[in-house]
């Protein structure tokens, strides 16, 4: 008997593109599938959209639309929009990227031969006007992908997140991502707890069509306008965060009696790693200081539009 599986697409101010990308979830050639469909209060016409394919669609596949009413950011976004879902393994979806009919259908099969927590796939490039821009990786093997290796790296390009499947444990072991924790970056986080149960694993096949845009969220850490300094001082600041999420898991995982050497050792090397990327970012962050340069955390045309509010910057000492 066929397992269930839903498929969960989160989208926040994607009209141009969510169309084409809830089309593809109607389309995929798996049966039994849950689509769920889940909009972050978007202030665009992504919402609108969204029920309107919705409604024409006479399909086998069962369906759920809803939407917050405020919005939540990524992490805290996908952790309600999959706590609504009912699979026992979920497949990832964004509001502009493009699924191929038969993603679920490989994911599924490759998950119930290898039986891993966590699967991630190749993908297409695709630009704003849906043309294919050769493939994200280079073929290669697909391969299991070690908690040695994401500890060490933290992320690598395997671990491309629109492009997630997990076992429904993945979340039920560990909860949502606390984004006081991580407020951002949970594609980091999942394949090390993947890591921590069963195991990741990266097919080698195309399954999503991954599009890239200017106003893609993955462009919304750090910002790319200013130069080297200024891009590597938020990576290092945010691999530092991603680890100290990780220590954070192990120690959820330490106080609920599971320990062993493998454990011991991951906990070792992440504090030696979360050492050396502080010292990266430290050196960084000085020499923009020292250039007079403002460290940001966004894209210019993003940090331009947004209204800061300064009752909450820090005094400066006084003199």
């Amino acid at each position: 008997m066929r397992p269930r599986v839903s498929v969960v697409m989160t989208c926040y101010r994607q009209e141009a593109f969510v169309a084409e990308a809830v089309r593809s979830l109607l389309a995929q050639d798996y049966h039994p599938l849950e689509v769920v469909l889940s909009d972050d209060a978007s202030p665009d016409a992504t919402w609108d959209v969204l029920r309107e394919v919705v409604g024409d669609y006479t399909g086998p596949h069962e369906v759920v639309v809803r939407r917050n009413q405020s919005n939540l950011g990524p992490n805290a976004h996908n952790g309600v929009a999959f706590g609504v879902a009912r699979g026992e393994f979920l497949v990832r979806a964004h509001g502009d990227d493009v699924s191929e009919p038969h993603r679920v259908r490989r994911l599924v099969e490759t998950w119930r031969a290898r039986r891993p927590t966590l699967i991630s796939s190749n993908a297409l490039l695709i630009d704003g006007e849906s043309a294919v821009h050769g493939q994200y990786l280079a073929p290669s093997s697909s391969r299991g992908i070690a908690l040695e290796h994401i500890v060490e790296k933290g992320w690598d390009k395997p671990m491309l997140g629109a492009s997630y499947a997990w076992e429904k444990r993945l979340f039920d072991t560990f909860g949502p991502i606390d984004r006081r924790i991580l407020p951002r970056g949970g594609d980091h986080l999942l394949p090390f707890r993947a890591a921590l149960l069963g195991g990741m694993f990266f097919l080698d096949e195309p399954l999503v069509r991954y599009r890239q845009h200017a106003g893609q969220q993955t462009r919304a850490i750090a910002d790319r306008t200013q130069g080297d300094d200024v891009f590597m001082e938020t990576l290092h600041a945010h691999n530092v965060t991603a680890r100290l999420a990780m220590l954070h898991d192990l120690s959820q995982l330490r106080r609920a009696g599971v320990e062993d050497e493998r454990l011991a050792r991951a906990r070792e090397r992440l504090m030696a790693r979360i050492v050396g990327e502080t010292r990266h970012w430290v050196q960084r962050r000085n020499t923009l200081l020292l250039r007079d340069q403002r460290p940001t955390w966004v894209d210019r045309e993003i940090l331009d539009a947004v209204e800061v509010d300064h009752a909450f910057e820090p005094e400066s000492p006084a003199a």
